[in-house]
């Protein structure tokens, strides 16, 4: 499993996760604007493979734009104008050339936001485009100032949201809380205006949000001493599974105060907890929690520099020598003197590598804000690195083979009509790149050995088809080919990505899944599918596959707060009814599917559709029967606990959270035994064929 990567824009620390190369051309996009009465219209382009600036068109004079843009990479288009909705689109240029923007005043939307039983006056909210994967994090200009793009709006004294001009379509709210939580809501939809419907504001239902545990974080220096103005970020995400298949990432953010602390509101006690702290000129410190305490301590050292000056042959100034420390990188001056900044305390190996003198190491200790000096190091004389470049089928010597350097200086070189090659390098080796056109470029490291022989062979090609959970092709999505190094590129409009030019051998293939926020990006990798690539052909492999619709008819039906889940071995949809009240999920033949009903925090599992059923509507009757499940402590109730219904396998059948008053009422449940676990406690439960199951637990 690749690892998860994270972007967290917290506190003003940005952690980056890579992000796919791409060459190509550009595009010409033809953006048309249409609606009546359109004042100051405006676009905006987002790309949304990376963190390349927003290009900004406004006050346009003409309903259309010709924008030429980088060639099959997706963007998010956005327009708007004056007292008008804003319009957003995923658009990839080069598969398309023209989209066109209507613009009308939207719907005019009210929702209250609660925090446990209490409305939250002040939280600050984002909307950002549902089910649109971006490696930045997005949301959506609402209005447009004379001082620029608004993006964010709170939440009124009595915690009613109104947003003036919303356009129909589904949105995520991201909201951000006093106490520093950050919460992002299912995808909410706005319907358009019906025919004959009487104007008047779209009120959602209200969005209550956990009130959740407090958790206070002490910031202090390797002396004890508190730090003022740490920016504190504290992130929570369950695997999958674990709570039922909602696997958001929860976030919370503060800075510290005088005394060195930052009260954070409405962690969840049942999930574990990462902590990040920085602070300029101090080692960003990470930590992990198991459980979330009351209080956890961050111990931010000072940063420390390392100076020193590089001579070469006989006490001699050697200017442009690379020195680096980790991932950090410097370049000596002409009088061969540098500095290395933000050093972290503790065992370090600084590096000197140049193009004609031998590398160098230097092991060192530093303390903390120490300015540690090395004094002079001298670099010895260069090696010589010769050899011949040959094909690996028939060992004919290949000319005009290109030799470039990799992780140390040194100046690029060719074969000669023999193949051969001659090149200064670092007596202890260096990693090369080596390529000719018709061959696979391979990576080779070469020493002080005069009889080198490298194998260049003919390449082969891929051809990886991506299916989207729902069953489209995904296009414009994220693709890795790791073998020996890495390969990443974008698929096309019909879902496919093609690698040429690689080296024959076994490739792990990977699509990478990104989820976005209004603050944060996270990309996962999954497990890689081998496949093997040979010389002069073509592979094949799919990533997913295509689907097709069924609609899964609940009875009775759930009221608007419930979402159906369905879970496959190759999809997972997360659908809310439409308009004939059947909720349209994607399967393929043959493939089971678990059914599981979502509203918030709350979750129950009511079955499977069998792989063998073949039919396009599939009717479910769901249980009338419910749980009731009260925590107490003492006479006191308990709220914001994670509450979870086990089979006596230990199979989670249905959970929640508990409200103000301590209970969560759990609907559809099955009949038959079960345990409630809950805080560690485990207390059996009998559901009946009818009626609601009431227990109270105390703890």
């Amino acid at each position: 499993m690749r690892q998860r990567l994270l972007r967290f824009l917290a506190a003003g620390t940005l952690l980056c996760a890579p992000v796919a190369s791409y060459a190509g051309g550009e595009a010409v996009l033809q953006v048309v604007l249409e609606g009546t009465a359109v004042v100051r219209p405006w676009v905006t382009v987002s790309p949304l493979d990376s963190l390349d600036a927003i290009e900004t068109h406004v006050d346009l004079a003409d309903s259309r734009l010709d924008l030429r843009l980088p060639e099959r990479r997706a963007v998010l288009l956005c327009a708007g104008a004056e007292d008008v909705a804003t319009q957003c689109r995923r658009v990839v240029p080069g598969e398309e050339t023209r989209t066109e923007l209507t613009l009308d005043d939207g719907r005019r939307v009210t929702v209250t936001v609660y925090l446990g039983r209490a409305a939250v006056a002040g939280a600050s909210v984002q909307l950002r485009p549902a089910a649109i994967e971006s490696r930045r994090p997005i949301t959506i200009p609402i209005a447009r100032t004379k001082d620029g793009f608004v993006s964010a709006t709170k939440t009124a004294s009595d915690g009613v949201l109104t947003l003036d001009h919303l356009a129909p379509g589904d949105y995520v709210f991201e909201l951000k809380v006093p106490g520093g939580a950050i919460h992002e809501t299912d995808p909410i939809t706005i319907p358009a205006r019906r025919r004959n419907e009487p104007y008047g504001p779209v009120r959602l239902s209200p969005i209550r949000l956990p009130a959740g545990m407090d958790l206070t974080v002490v910031a202090v220096d390797g002396d004890g001493a508190p730090l003022q103005g740490v920016g504190v970020g504290v992130s929570q995400a369950a695997a999958t599974g674990e709570t039922g298949g909602d696997t958001r990432p929860l976030f919370f953010e503060g800075t510290t105060g005088g005394d060195g602390t930052v009260a954070l509101t409405g962690l969840r006690d049942d999930l574990p907890a990462s902590v990040t702290c920085s602070l300029a000129g101090h080692v960003r410190s990470n930590s992990r929690l198991d459980r979330v305490p009351r209080q956890a301590t961050c111990v931010l050292e000072r940063f420390a520099s390392i100076r020193g000056v590089v001579t070469h042959d006989g006490d001699r100034p050697l200017g442009g020598v690379e020195v680096s420390l980790g991932s950090a990188t410097v370049r000596t001056a002409d009088d061969g003197a540098f500095r290395l900044m933000d050093v972290p305390p503790g065992r370090q190996q600084v590096r000197f590598a140049a193009a004609a003198a031998a590398g160098a190491r230097r092991d060192v200790s530093v303390h903390a804000g120490e300015q540690l000096d090395l004094g002079t190091i001298e670099l010895g004389p260069a090696a010589t690195a010769a050899g011949t470049v040959v094909d690996a089928e028939n060992g004919a010597p290949l000319s005009g083979a290109r030799l470039a350097p990799l992780d140390a200086p040194g100046a690029p070189a060719s074969t000669d009509d023999k193949g051969q090659f001659e090149l200064t390098i670092d007596p202890a080796g260096a990693t090369w790149r080596v390529s000719r056109d018709g061959y696979a470029e391979t990576d080779v490291t070469l020493t002080t050995a005069s009889d080198q022989v490298v194998r260049l062979t003919r390449p082969g090609t891929l051809e990886v088809t991506v299916w989207e959970d729902s069953g489209a092709p995904c296009v414009g999505c994220t693709v890795t080919a790791d073998a020996r190094r890495m390969r990443s590129g974008l698929t096309d409009a019909s879902g496919i990505v093609r690698f040429q030019g690689l080296e024959p051998g076994t490739y792990y293939v990977t699509r990478e899944r990104v989820r976005t926020g209004a603050s944060y990006v996270t990309v996962s990798g999954g497990d890689g599918r081998p496949v093997q690539i040979l010389s002069g052909r073509t592979s094949r492999l799919q990533l997913g596959a295509p689907s097709k619709p069924l609609r899964v008819y609940l009875s009775p039906l759930p009221d608007a707060s419930w979402r159906l889940l369905a879970e496959s071995r190759q999809h997972t949809t997360t659908v809310s009814p439409d308009t004939t009240s059947a909720y349209v999920i994607r399967r393929d033949r043959g493939e089971e599917a678990a059914l599981v009903l979502l509203a918030g925090e709350r979750g129950v599992r009511l079955g499977t559709i069998p792989a063998e059923y073949e039919g396009e509507i599939f009717n479910l009757n769901l249980s009338t029967a419910s749980a009731d499940v009260t925590l107490v402590a003492g006479d006191a109730p308990v709220p914001g606990v994670m509450v979870q219904l086990r089979t006596p396998d230990g199979a989670v059948e249905a959970w929640g959270r508990t409200d103000g008053l301590g209970t969560v009422h759990l609907p559809f449940v099955r009949p038959g035994e079960y345990l409630i676990t809950t805080s560690g406690v485990t207390v059996p439960l009998t559901v009946p064929s009818r009626g609601i199951a009431t227990k109270v637990v105390t703890l």
